[in-house]
């Protein structure tokens, strides 16, 4: 038996994105306290497990909302908000409950051996961690001058529809070493949105 923690702050609303699709606060509020505890006696296919999430979850989406056109008008918008320390907006640059429900879990590694996690159980991990070091690269670097000079990725890992841009590292302006300030950039039909802040600041 493992509770499951959701952190809502993911999704809450930021007034000045005019990303499509966006859910008022009270919904999303709503759907989050519909993912209760599960308490597990059998494991189903990956796409059923998907299923059930969702269902549990009240919602789904067809796109990644609040996404950049490409990996470097993501990090440029990193860039901005980490100087702005914006947390809110911010967080919408991460995958929410609702788009890990329905277009990353049934595809990822997670929903199939060795790698095998619950969708409750990955979530729980996914979101607790990014929050937990979004947290550190704000008190780092957040609301100061901060630009980013360089971006480089591994070749991106194929699951589905997704495209996993994984161990991503950026060089600073005034840095010569590269650090790693985010965790895995996913890309789905031309839109580009990080899975986590999980980084290694």
């Amino acid at each position: 038996m493992l509770p499951l923690v959701v952190l809502a702050s993911a999704c809450a609303r930021d007034r000045r994105d005019p990303a499509r699709d966006a859910l008022p606060i009270d919904s999303v509020q709503q759907a989050l306290a519909r993912v209760t505890p599960v308490h597990v006696d059998s494991v189903y296919p990956p796409e059923e497990e998907a299923r059930r999430f969702r269902v549990e979850v009240g919602r789904t989406v067809d796109t990644l909302r609040y996404a950049a056109p490409s990996r470097d008008a993501l990090t440029r918008r990193l860039q901005r908000l980490v100087q702005q320390a914006d947390t809110v907006a911010l967080r919408r640059l991460a995958l929410d409950v609702i788009e890990f429900g329905s277009l990353y879990y049934a595809h990822s590694r997670f929903a199939r051996p060795p790698y095998f996690l619950k969708p409750q159980t990955a979530w729980f991990q996914i979101s607790a961690n990014s929050q937990h070091d979004l947290a550190i690269l704000l008190r780092k670097y957040g609301g100061r001058p901060f630009r980013i000079r360089h971006l480089e990725c591994a070749v991106p890992a194929v699951e589905g529809p997704n495209r996993l841009h994984e161990r991503c590292r950026v060089r600073l302006a005034n840095d010569t070493a590269h650090v790693q300030l985010f965790g895995t950039i996913l890309e789905r039909d031309g839109r580009f949105k990080f899975v986590s802040f999980a980084n290694k600041l």
